[in-house]
């Protein structure tokens, strides 16, 4: 089936998109307010008598109406220059598949569009859980607000509704590349995500820039992540295992779902779309 070039979208970064366009392009053109106008001719019919001989005319004028209307760009608009901009200079690798060859030959600043499995980290989907369940569960009285527990597993979800973009950790993993230790992560500005953040766990393409290449023995701390919630990890966990008593959930964070190691590599998200 031939690709339409019109894509449905999961999650879309219009800044980041820009950014990037402006400095493919050297700047960026900026929406102008545009005027249409339409002219009519209009007249005066008359007749005079010179010598017995009728003449008759028509007095001419002109008149114009103009009409102002500003170009508003679509929402999606930025991407799809973007996109095109980077197809037109052969500067996008595509990876419909991947293998560790092609793993090894990726660089830090290329732009890449994988197709992938998108999988939401297990500690966001964690507390996504938290909070809709929580939500759910005082509001048709199953949760009791008093409870000690409970008061422990708000404090985190207080605590992260109030870091206001917070960052969500997403992982793709591309088709193909034979082992899950391959692996794409990127952190998620949430106000940008356009679906139930569920709705993230599916297959997509992904559409970004390569932020770090990890080597070997290297990982990273997801809450290192930009828009991440930058506590002392210790400090983190204290809060986390706040969660572990709470009558609404039965899964626990596991210290190496705060991480990732050698070979996966982060990138900045632009899009996530099909």
């Amino acid at each position: 089936m031939t690709d339409a070039g019109v894509y449905d979208f999961a999650y879309l970064d219009k800044e980041t998109a820009a950014d990037y366009l402006g400095g493919l392009k050297g700047g960026l053109m900026v929406p102008i307010r545009k005027k249409t106008g339409a002219a009519g001719r209009g007249g005066i019919k008359g007749g005079v008598s010179v010598g017995g001989v009728g003449l008759g005319g028509e007095l001419g004028r002109s008149s114009a109406e103009e009409t102002e209307f500003a170009v508003e760009e679509p929402r999606t608009g930025k991407f799809y220059e973007l996109r095109g901009e980077l197809v037109k200079r052969k500067v996008l690798r595509v990876m419909e598949t991947s293998d560790e060859r092609v793993w090894s030959e990726l660089r830090e600043g290329e732009f890449v569009e994988v197709r992938g499995r998108v999988e939401v980290s297990p500690l966001d989907s964690f507390l996504n859980l938290a909070a809709n369940l929580y939500e759910l569960g005082t509001g048709i009285g199953t949760i009791d607000p008093e409870d000690e527990s409970t008061k422990q597993a708000v404090a985190v979800i207080s605590l992260l509704a109030g870091s206001g973009a917070r960052g969500m950790s997403v992982f793709v993993y591309p088709v193909g590349a034979g082992s899950d230790r391959y692996r794409f992560f990127t952190s998620l500005t949430q106000s940008n995500v356009l679906v139930p953040i569920d709705d993230l766990n599916a297959r997509f393409r992904v559409l970004g820039r390569v932020r770090t290449v990890l080597e070997k023995g290297e990982s990273v701390d997801l809450l290192r992540l930009p828009g991440s919630i930058h506590l002392p990890r210790e400090q983190f966990r204290k809060f986390v295992r706040g969660f572990s008593g709470a009558p609404f959930l039965d899964r626990q964070i596991r210290p190496s779902d705060l991480k990732v190691t050698s070979p996966g590599i982060e990138i900045t998200t632009v899009a996530i779309f099909r």
